[in-house]
């Protein structure tokens, strides 16, 4: 009998993201319209119930038999899957994975190795530990990093200076207002969520888990 945990954990990942998204829209909403409230509501729901089941469920149960299913799930969890969401679902047409910016190739399905560089820079090659060395202070100054995003001409790490071009992953998105008068295309950021409470595009765990990956490249 296969393991059911990492199947229960790639459920809770996939519904609580799903709900994060949702959390990500509720700007929209109007007193007459709360479907983005009222889905992440739902979705919440869904993560509770899913972390009562008991390992010999029957529902874990027969996903984790399921060959193709099970390989899936097991994907959709932890920092390899974060980095790259979207490149085997469409999630979100790509739009939070690290790798649309930092692999080669990943933004039209030929990607190469995870981290490659491209309009992001290398990720691979220690790159990461020699901009934010030490186990642990460079690891929470780099989750920091990750978290708020590159501020124009605002240095980072060791020697490093922001482009303004990464987003705070960590702060939740918003529309930009009067498109068609301001020129401004995609989003603006609002004031940042409490990731470790609520998170944006991702909240405060998934940024450690996609770290400690690019920190393994």
């Amino acid at each position: 009998m296969r393991d059911t945990k990492p199947v229960r954990k790639a459920l809770v990942c996939f519904f609580r993201r799903a709900a994060q998204f949702r959390e990500s829209l509720t700007a929209k909403d109007t007193p007459g319209d709360r479907r983005n409230t009222h889905y992440a509501s739902s979705l919440h729901a869904i993560v509770a119930y899913v972390e009562t089941l008991p390992d010999d469920h029957p529902t874990l149960e027969m996903l984790a038999q399921c060959d193709p299913l099970y390989d899936e799930l097991e994907r959709t969890c932890g920092g390899e899957a974060m980095f790259n969401l979207g490149y085997y679902s469409n999630y979100a047409g790509g739009a939070f994975a690290c790798g649309r910016c930092h692999t080669t190739g990943w933004s039209y399905d030929e990607k190469g190795p995870d981290g490659n560089g491209a309009l992001g820079p290398s990720l691979r090659g220690d790159v990461s530990t020699t901009r934010f060395p030490g186990p642990v202070v460079g690891f929470d100054q780099q989750v920091e990093f990750v978290c708020t995003g590159s501020e124009h001409g605002v240095r980072y790490g060791q020697n490093g200076q922001g482009t303004g071009r990464m987003p705070g992953f960590c702060q939740t998105p918003a529309e930009a207002p009067n498109p068609a008068e301001t020129g401004e295309v995609g989003v603006e950021a609002r004031e940042a969520s409490d990731p470790a409470t609520v998170g944006g595009m991702y909240s405060l765990e998934d940024v450690q888990e996609i770290v400690r990956y690019v920190r393994s490249l």
